[in-house]
């Protein structure tokens, strides 16, 4: 019986590796392709996942370190007493965490307010925040997935968009010091993904309720600076997208109704925070510096000037290294040398990027900060602000490498090329991640004393008809947008 012919065999092999070579830098549409993308996939999840729990030391906190010891974890010990003796969280026994201002609990907007606080009953903090940032990792993971699938990217669009959704220097450094209400920053993927949905086919009061309710969740996760980048981010689309007023002017009303029952409080409370502006980047160099120099905690103080006081150099932590820049910069340019091939639905995004990165810079947020508004002046630090532009420029740019892939198969050189500037980036993201994980928090910031706060709970009329308010008016709104988003035909 003679041997089976080694053509066909290594022919098969040859067709093999040209699918998983297809499905790297093109939607797969065969068998192979489709389970190496598959694959892949729940490898960047797992990684992803570990890398932060990692990150976060296995739930094991510096709870005497940095901003855990005054802020994050005093209100945490504190919510866990209130759920174990089965109290509401309304008073605290010392103002301490509560930026010295207050008693009232529920009045400081970016405390956890979420549902899975209950969890406190049986978790430690440090457990309740490990599991609290991968569950809004893996929400914010499938929100890329459906943006991927919106926009039909590769693996080669898609694993940098992952990588600078998931660990720019912003969101890890923020985690790191203890403001873990910067995790509802992973939630941003949909906040991206519904807002080009909105540009691209329109929306009405569907989409109003989808976003409404997405950042009333953000709100509730401790994320009021967050909600707030957001809600300014529609603010200023409306100015481009003027037709598009139904949709947007609908979520933004609807967004704040139902969070009312987290801002009729905070506002009680606006005159005793005696809080001024701080600052944004101070200049555009900074801003510059922030993207693609590497600076961990040991260095974290050194930008404190009389220029810009109070504020560290996480504010201005946008680290995304050289190679990441090149992935955004690239995906511009190619926006601007394709903008009549390409023409569609995106220049209001850009315009409105622009206008919040440079609102981010210097002091011309102040103008708005010193109206007193009890909402928006909830952000007296503006360097925040550039975190969303910068994440619609790295969707925009992964869109804009997609399709100049689609158009043309690149030669081997700068598939070659495309794979050394993804190294690169993960490279460059991990080792800013490995300066910032919190257990390096111990060898750069003094141990403080940490003080847990304790119930203290008393008759409070105004406080109780705040809560109660603006639960009823949440209550009202929701009911009103589940009942018209339903006789939508949108």
């Amino acid at each position: 019986m003679n041997p089976p012919a080694a053509f066909p065999v290594s022919a098969r092999v040859r067709a093999v590796l040209h699918s998983a070579g297809d499905a790297l830098i093109l939607p797969p549409r065969d068998f192979t392709g489709r389970w190496l993308e598959r694959a892949v996939l729940v490898g960047l999840f797992v990684l992803g996942a570990y890398l932060w729990a990692d990150a976060l030391n296995w739930g094991q906190i510096p709870w005497d370190r940095a901003d855990w010891y005054d802020i994050t974890g005093p209100r945490l010990f504190f919510l866990q007493e209130a759920v174990q003796n089965g109290q509401l969280p309304l008073h605290v026994d010392d103002p301490l965490g509560m930026k010295n201002a207050t008693d009232r609990f529920l009045s400081i907007p970016d405390v956890f307010a979420s549902p899975q606080i209950v969890l406190l009953r049986w978790l430690t903090p440090g457990t309740f925040v490990l599991l609290q940032t991968l569950a809004l990792y893996a929400l914010g993971y499938w929100g890329l997935l459906r943006l991927k699938t919106q926009w039909q990217l590769s693996l080669a669009a898609f694993i940098p968009l992952y990588l600078l959704f998931n660990f720019n220097g912003h969101l890890v450094a923020h985690v790191a010091v203890g403001h873990a209400g910067w995790g509802s920053v992973f939630l941003f993927s949909w906040f991206v993904l519904w807002t080009v949905q909105l540009l691209e086919s329109g929306g009405g009061w569907r989409w109003a309720a989808r976003v409404s309710l997405l950042l009333a969740f953000i709100f509730l996760q401790g994320g009021f600076h967050p909600f707030l980048w957001c809600w300014l981010f529609l603010a200023v689309l409306l100015l481009f997208r003027w037709r598009l007023r139904k949709p947007l002017l609908l979520a933004l009303a609807f967004a704040l109704l139902l969070s009312m029952g987290r801002i009729l409080p905070a506002a009680i409370v606006t005159q005793d925070l005696r809080i001024g502006f701080l600052s944004g980047f101070t200049t555009t160099a900074e801003l510059l510096s922030g993207l693609v120099i590497l600076r961990g905690p040991a260095q974290a103080l050194e930008t404190v000037t009389p220029l810009n006081p109070l504020v560290a150099w996480w504010e201005f932590d946008y680290y995304i290294g050289w190679a990441g820049l090149a992935f955004v910069a690239l995906g511009g340019g190619l926006w601007v040398w394709k903008r009549r091939a390409w023409a569609g639905s995106f220049a209001p995004l850009w315009g409105t990027c622009a206008v919040m990165a440079v609102v981010s810079v210097g002091r011309l947020y102040r103008v708005v900060f010193s109206l007193g508004i009890p909402f928006l002046n909830g952000e007296r630090v503006s360097s925040r602000f550039f975190l969303l532009p910068l994440l619609f420029a790295a969707a925009l740019a992964a869109l804009a490498i997609q399709r100049s892939l689609d158009e043309k198969r690149p030669g081997r050189g700068l598939i070659l090329a495309g794979f050394g500037g993804v190294l690169l980036l993960f490279n460059d993201l991990l080792q800013h991640r490995e300066l910032w994980k919190s257990d390096q928090l111990a060898q750069f910031f003094p141990s403080e004393t940490f003080t847990r706060l304790h119930l203290a709970n008393h008759p409070d009329p105004l406080y109780t008809a705040a809560l109660i308010g603006g639960t009823l008016i949440a209550a009202v709104a929701l009911a009103i947008l589940l009942a018209a988003a339903r006789r939508s035909p949108e």
